[in-house]
């Protein structure tokens, strides 16, 4: 066990709900180490909704804030002063709320930061002289516009009123003004009841106190949370939610004890599960955020609808606020169908493939979930899933031709790039379930690299050497006699230029040569033979793309295979599909290893059409 996760457990017994109304007769003070009040408008101005909107319904019974972390002043029992050591900001709003709501007797808070913030923020109040209005529809610009005008209005009274000596013109006053007009405005619209509001506050709201046992300093402590040697996650601070939940739902300690160590047991076993290598793959998708010290936390935003929210403490916010039910049973029902998804390797491939291709409307978890709830039945969403990859490769090029398809086999190319990596990595999903049916491809090694759509035949070899000019020559002079169009004037120009290779001596003769040499390939191979369509495009991550080049067929043959084969090509993965394009698997009649023939692109064309039959347009 880690020591973070030590000391997470370690907080979690020491965790409690405290309603506001019970920090009353409480002092707390923010000491000069820390950082100043920060919160902009949006942020009290979201504070304000949340407490205002929450139990609109009437059937939830607090909400709970984000933990606030205290050190206690003096040992005594009875102790009233604390240092504020994380939280601060969230509190200082609520401290600002009851002030200008006209509270006045239920905590303190001051900033050691600067005397001018502690006595500024001791003498808080509406400042009524200064015009602000929340409800005129302005734009967020407009709003900090004119926020920053009323205070610049401010200070410039408070310099011209020889009474005032301090000078309070600095950043934490700044937005302790604009925190005290944003709360004014916002219960000056009708609609806000002050009084359901504060009963609600007092009552209601509650934060998860945290009360430091150590020894250790309140400067150490808040340097442990803010360094991530003591680091809570949303999932850490769920976890706290179901702890004090399951108190308030039983009444003997025996068994409080019994559930939550029960809670913990299951809590840890879906925590291992999920870091399962090919498990995890399957679900996060495309999903970028960082779930290492708890990746439970990406079920729980799977529940909230949080996935990737600018906010990594949304998916508490959405259950402490009563949003979402907090309900253990959805946790565990959401991670036994995922595993019941996995188990079966059809849909475990096609799952993946939606959200790692990004398809509409399948591209997050949350949304297949929703899709698979909402389904009669396991068959019934199965059939879902394949009609959602059907009607993603029957995409009409244009609405107003829908007889002509991205996805034809005739007309998609090279310059189809992101419709050519789809096709080709759903045509290695269904490879490899034909020839290992209980294997599951692993979505990360899948995708750990960028995908780069490779030439079979080099369409247009910019970095061929001088010396294997040669080699490729051959190959297009077998390629052109194995076709049955007429192909004399370029068997032609081919021995011209074989000859003239020989007479290519000095460095620069050698340059002129393979400008000549690729002019005569640009315009003669690469769209005769239809070097950019289906037949000639393999799949590669870019890394190997970038080192294999534009080779000749053989020395590409040879690359890929290596790489294949090698146990030392770290990081390196090569394709089931492209192996097989590259020992000629689905080539017909007699085979040959030496060139990528124009009937070997047939063959391979034909081969896709038939592998993706149940998916592509009918015309296929």
């Amino acid at each position: 066990m880690s020591n973070m996760v030590k000391e997470n457990k370690y907080l979690e017994n020491h965790f409690k709900q405290k309603p506001i109304k019970e920090l009353t007769g409480y002092s707390f003070i923010v000491e000069d180490y820390q950082r100043g009040y920060k919160w902009d408008f949006n942020q009290v101005l979201d504070l304000l909704k949340d407490i205002n909107d929450f139990n609109s319904n009437g059937n939830l019974d607090s909400y709970c804030l984000q933990p606030v972390a205290v050190k206690a002043m003096d040992n005594s029992e009875k102790c009233s002063t604390y240092e504020l050591v994380d939280g601060q900001q969230r509190l200082t709003t609520i401290y600002i709320i009851l002030k200008i709501c006209g509270v006045k007797d239920l905590f303190e808070i001051s900033y050691k930061t600067r005397p001018e913030s502690e006595k500024f923020l001791e003498n808080i109040n509406p400042f009524s002289n200064y015009e602000f209005d929340l409800w005129k529809g302005l734009s967020e610009k407009d709003i900090e516009t004119s926020l920053n005008k009323r205070w610049s209005d401010y200070i410039n009274d408070v310099r011209a009123d020889t009474k005032i000596e301090e000078n309070y013109d600095n950043v934490d006053n700044y937005h302790f003004f604009q925190a005290a007009l944003v709360v004014r405005s916002y219960f000056e619209n009708p609609k806000n009841d002050r009084v359901e509001f504060l009963r609600k506050l007092k009552d209601k709201v509650k934060v998860i106190w945290y009360q430091d046992p150590t020894e250790q300093t309140a400067n150490k402590l808040f340097k442990n949370l803010n360094s991530g040697k003591i680091r809570l996650s949303a999932s850490d601070l769920i976890k706290a939610l179901f702890i004090l939940n399951l108190e308030k739902e039983n009444q003997l300690p025996a068994q409080i004890e019994f559930e939550q160590n029960k809670l913990a047991s299951e809590w840890d076993d879906i925590e291992q599960q999920l870091h399962e290598p090919k498990f995890w793959s399957f679900i996060i998708g495309n999903t970028t955020r960082n779930y290492e010290d708890s990746r439970i936390g990406y079920l729980f935003e799977v529940l909230t609808g949080s996935i990737e929210h600018k906010n990594v403490y949304e998916c508490y916010r959405s259950y402490s606020n009563g949003q979402t039910e907090l309900s253990w049973d959805e946790i565990t029902d959401l991670f036994f169908t995922l595993k019941e998804w996995y188990e079966d390797v059809s849909i475990y491939h096609r799952i993946g493939f939606l959200m790692r291709q990004n398809i509409k409307g399948w591209n997050n978890l949350k949304l297949i979930y929703d899709i698979y709830n909402n389904a009669e039945n396991k068959d019934r969403f199965v059939i879902l899933v394949e009609e959602s990859l059907k009607q993603s490769f029957e995409k009409p090029i244009k609405k107003i031709e829908p007889e002509n398809y991205l996805y034809d086999l005739d007309t998609i190319s090279y310059h189809n790039l992101v419709e050519v990596r789809n096709l080709l990595v759903f045509v290695n999903i269904l490879t490899y379930e034909r020839i290992m049916p209980d294997y599951r491809l692993d979505f990360d090694q899948f995708y750990s690299g960028k995908w780069s759509v490779e030439h079979i035949q080099p369409q247009n070899p910019k970095d061929l050497s001088f010396d294997n000019v040669e080699v490729y020559l051959k190959e297009l002079k077998t390629l052109l006699e194995n076709v049955e169009i007429n192909t004399e004037n370029q068997l032609s120009e081919i021995q011209e230029l074989t000859t003239a290779k020989l007479l290519a001596i000095t460095e620069k003769d050698k340059k002129a040569y393979l400008i000549k040499f690729n002019n005569f390939v640009t315009e003669n191979i690469t769209n005769q033979f239809n070097l950019h369509g289906i037949g000639n495009l393999a799949l590669l991550q870019s890394k190997d793309n970038s080192s294999i080049g534009n080779n000749s067929f053989n020395s590409k043959r040879e690359q890929i295979l290596n790489i294949f084969n090698s146990k030392v090509a770290k990081g390196s993965f090569i394709p089931i599909s492209t192996v097989q394009v590259f020992t000629k698997f689905h080539s017909k009649g007699q085979v040959q290893l030496d060139f990528w023939s124009y009937q070997d692109a047939i063959d391979y064309k034909n081969s896709i059409a038939e592998i993706m039959i149940n998916y592509l347009p009918k015309n296929q």
